[in-house]
């Protein structure tokens, strides 16, 4: 880490005996199916990879629901059913355990169908076109109510191609604002800001000073996306399950890389709290809706400044966070709240808090991460600093 941007590596929350990696802090998970969403760029090797967890022999219960099937003699058709609407266009039964369909559009209505199979399957993967922005549907499967006693959000994969992602990521979206400069991150720059883990595929194609850069670009956009790599999309069937990004589990840090850094409109701002402040989270949830439901850098109550800053218009794609909190928001309280540790989550507007069972002197790092387009960091850093100075001397203690 090099730099004011870096970010600090958490580490997850441990409490009595030790958590196995990747497991959760919500018991209601277990009895729930994850799904994952597998998007990227056009011609990256989204199909190919599901093509290749479709056949391979894994030993894993898993729905695939894909745009269309690629061409592989391997999948044989053995089940069709036709489906009201025209969404679903067929399924498949495959001789390894998976069960994979087709969906002309978003695949919700694939996922309404699949949880009338449940008990057939352990995990669902569902596959974007390459021009979609995952941000709709990711916010879709994390806030549907139909669908959450049944399902849940695992996280996002982005496969991108290594010999041509630099380009696409330079490229403008073609809109513009009013002082002519674009308006949109581009379809590529989306699904690396919304990725949980990223697929670097065909480093075959590419020399290490060229996928050195491409690590860079990513980590760039996103510092907290697990990076892999792979050729022809052959990789660990593991790789792309058991993500549980949405889970209370705090957010980890990528580690830096070494190489050119690229300009991009599209990036990650770590805004961290000191060692043992404790924060009030009517303070946090006010200064988060600000930031993400009216694209401003937040003013704080009893520091100098207006009601709120609203430089150039932003966006944030992708919000997380632990941090410690007084819960202030219960006004009918008579008894006062312990500080607790919580996880922040969120998906462009929408966004919510989550308890951790822990004890205050486990809580590693604290700190809150956004990733979005043209991030007004210096003043976004000055509104948290604010925040903290605030809002936090009161109710802190030493931990």
């Amino acid at each position: 880490m090099d730099s004011d941007n870096d970010c600090p590596e958490l580490v997850p929350i441990v409490t009595g005996p030790p958590v196995p990696e990747n497991e959760v802090y919500e018991s209601d998970t277990q009895t729930r199916i994850p799904v994952t969403l597998i998007t990227g760029f056009l011609g990256a090797g989204k199909t190919t990879l599901l093509n290749h967890i479709l056949t391979e022999e894994h030993g894993k219960r898993i729905a695939v629901i894909m745009n269309e099937f690629g061409d592989t003699r391997d999948i044989e058709k053995s089940l069709t059913v036709s489906q009201d609407g025209g969404q679903v266009e067929e399924w498949l039964e495959l001789r390894n355990g998976c069960l994979c369909c087709t969906v002309k559009d978003s695949g919700i209505k694939a996922v309404e169908e699949l949880m009338r199979r449940k008990g057939r399957f352990d995990y669902i993967l569902l596959e974007t076109t390459g021009l979609a922005d995952p941000g709709p549907i990711v916010t879709m499967l994390w806030q549907n109510e139909e669908l959450d006693s049944d399902l849940y959000l695992d996280g996002v994969v982005t496969v991108v191609d290594a010999k041509y992602i630099q380009g696409y990521l330079a490229e403008s979206s073609g809109d513009t604002r009013a002082d002519g400069q674009p308006a949109a991150a581009t379809e590529a720059q989306r699904q690396i800001a919304m990725a949980d883990r990223v697929l670097i595929n065909k480093v075959d194609l590419v020399d290490d000073t060229k996928l050195s850069a491409v690590r860079q670009a990513i980590y760039d956009i996103n510092k907290t996306a697990e990076i892999h790599t792979s050729e022809r999309s052959r990789i660990s069937v593991g790789a792309v399950l058991d993500i549980k990004a949405y889970s209370d589990a705090p957010p980890r840090l990528s580690e830096d890389t070494s190489g050119h850094r690229l300009a991009q409109s599209t990036t990650t701002l770590c805004l961290p709290v000191p060692e043992g402040l404790v924060l009030s989270r009517s303070a946090v949830d006010r200064w988060i809706r600000t930031v993400l439901w009216e694209y401003s850098v937040p003013a704080v109550a009893g520091h100098e400044g207006p009601d709120k800053v609203s430089p150039t218009p932003f966006q944030v794609y992708r919000l997380k966070g632990l941090l410690v909190l007084h819960d202030d928001t219960d006004a009918d309280a008579v008894e006062p709240v312990a500080p607790q540790p919580m996880v922040v989550q969120g998906v462009q507007e929408l966004y919510e808090f989550h308890a951790v069972v822990a004890s205050l002197d486990s809580v590693p790092s604290t700190l809150v991460v956004l990733i979005g387009k043209d991030l007004p960091q210096q003043d976004l850093k000055a509104s948290w600093a604010a925040l903290l100075q605030v809002h936090a001397p009161a109710a802190s203690i030493a931990v």
